[in-house]
């Protein structure tokens, strides 16, 4: 019975000594953590973070085609394409792009199927909010959030004309 409670107790003594140790390690070392609202991790080029419309900044123009395969691919319809025909030359036009951020599982789907490079992803995913109906995004803010990344604030994405031809 003693000497059960005598290897008990250099056990518990080791693994004390053992867990000090390690705190010791890393006491002199730099941490690794971020403050993170004002210190941020540089995220990879490709991270799904935020989903947005491409536009030619040259001829202010969205660069949707209204293909509708975005809204096809989706697997969970978090995208809903509006538009209407135009009178001269039958061509679809854009009037309404939705994405619904609270219901999007990011599978990039929707850009892997967009063949005219309309859609993409930016690294931004600080999108939160209390207020669901925040998370339903149109053209105009998919497009100033693809402004905003590539550092083009001065431009106004409410300025872009939804018709590409």
């Amino acid at each position: 019975m003693l000497l059960l409670r005598i290897r008990s107790l250099a056990l518990s003594a080791y693994l004390l000594g053992d867990g000090m140790a390690v705190t010791l390690r890393y006491m002199f070392t730099k941490p690794v953590t971020l403050q993170y609202p004002h210190e941020m991790k540089r995220l990879p080029e490709r991270t799904r973070g935020t989903l947005v419309l491409y536009a030619d900044i040259e001829r202010m123009k969205c660069k949707c085609t209204v293909c509708m395969v975005c809204e096809v691919v989706c697997p969970n319809n978090s995208i809903h394409i509006d538009f209407e025909r135009d009178t001269v030359n039958k061509k679809k036009v854009l009037t309404k792009y939705y994405w619904d951020a609270d219901k999007c599982i990011y599978c990039g789907l929707c850009v892997e199927g967009c063949g005219f490079d309309a859609l993409g992803w930016v690294p931004e995913f600080e999108i939160s909010t209390t207020d669901r109906r925040k998370l339903v995004w149109d053209e105009k803010d998919m497009m100033q959030a693809w402004l905003t990344s590539i550092g083009r604030k001065d431009i106004d994405a409410k300025r872009v004309d939804n018709k590409w031809y």
